[in-house]
C-alpha cells in the first residue's frame, strides 16, 4: 500500500471526527477503521476486536445508507463585525439634510466601510442615540434624538444587530426608546439591550449563519440619570448581576456561542 495513500485517509478520518466532535453535531459511539485492500487490518464497527472479512466490509454502511442528518456539513467558519458608538452630534444631523428636499441622508457616513460590513456574515453597532421621532425634536448631545433616516443607512450598510441599552436610550424617555425600537423591526435590524415588554426582555436574541447559532446580551451600567419606570423595568437592561448570568446560562444552552 502506497504510504502517502495511507497517511492521507488516516488524516482525513482524524478530521471527520475532529469535526464531528467540535461541532457537537453526532456522536461518535463506534469505532472507525482505517480500511486497507484485501481487509487485512479490517475492523467493524461496535466490534474492535474482529477482524472484517471481504463479505463483512460489503456489508458496512455506505453514504447512501446514512440519514441526511447525520451527514457532516463543513466545518462553518462565522464572521462578526462590531463597531462601537453610532452618534449624532448636531453638527452630524445636520450634515445629512438637503434643504431643496427636506429629507435626511445618511448612507455616506457608511460608505468607505460599506463593503466591510455587508461581506461579514453578521454586522453590530451600538446606536448611541434615540430614534424618538421629529415632533421632539433633533439634538446632539446631551441628550440626543436622530432622524430615522439614520436607521436607513445602518440597514443599507449591512448591518444586522443594534445594541440599544447604553446611557442614551432613554434621552427621549419611554415613548422614544419604545418609538426607537419600532423604527428598528421596521427596517428588518434586531434590537438587543432594551424591550418593549416583559416577554420580549424574556427572551434571548439568537442568529443562526451557517447552522451556528450565536446569541447576543447587552446591558448598561445606568441611563444618564433618565428613570426607568419602576412598574417597567424591563425596558432597560441594567447591569445586573444576578439576571447577567441568568441570561448568560440560559443563552449558552440554546447557542452555540455568546457575544455580550
Amino acid at each position: 500500500m502506497d504510504k502517502s495513500w495511507k497517511k492521507g485517509c488516516i488524516a482525513a478520518g482524524m478530521a471527520l471526527i475532529f469535526i464531528a466532535g467540535f461541532l457537537n453535531i453526532v456522536s461518535i459511539k463506534n469505532f472507525i477503521g482505517i480500511f486497507e485492500p484485501g481487509g487485512s487490518r479490517n475492523r467493524l464497527p461496535n466490534h474492535p476486536d474482529k477482524i472484517a472479512t471481504a463479505r463483512d466490509a460489503a456489508m458496512l454502511p455506505t453514504e447512501e445508507d446514512v440519514p441526511s442528518q447525520h451527514i457532516l456539513p463543513e466545518n462553518p467558519v462565522v464572521t462578526i463585525d462590531a463597531v462601537g458608538d453610532v452618534m449624532m452630534h448636531e453638527g452630524q444631523i445636520l450634515s445629512g439634510y438637503d434643504s431643496v428636499s427636506g429629507k435626511y441622508d445618511y448612507s455616506a457616513f457608511f460608505q468607505d466601510v460599506k463593503q466591510e460590513i455587508s461581506s461579514a456574515d453578521l454586522a453590530v453597532a451600538n446606536l448611541e442615540t434615540t430614534l424618538g421621532g421629529k415632533e421632539t425634536n433633533f439634538t446632539g448631545y446631551p441628550r440626543f434624538n436622530s432622524p430615522d433616516e439614520l436607521a436607513d443607512a445602518l440597514k443599507e450598510s449591512g448591518f444586522d444587530v443594534i445594541v440599544t441599552s447604553n446611557n442614551h436610550c432613554l434621552d427621549r424617555g419611554e415613548k422614544g426608546l419604545l418609538r426607537t425600537l419600532d423604527v428598528l423591526e421596521q427596517r428588518g435590524l434586531s434590537a438587543v439591550g432594551t424591550c418593549r415588554t416583559a416577554d420580549e426582555s424574556a427572551r434571548i436574541l439568537i442568529k443562526e449563519v451557517k447552522h451556528v447559532k450565536i446569541a447576543f446580551l447587552a446591558y448598561t451600567y445606568g441611563t444618564n440619570g433618565n428613570p426607568v419606570p419602576k412598574d417597567k423595568p424591563y425596558l432597560v437592561n441594567l447591569m445586573d448581576e444576578s439576571k447577567m448570568l441568568s441570561d448568560l446560562a440560559e443563552a449558552s444552552e440554546s447557542a452555540d456561542a455568546v457575544v455580550i
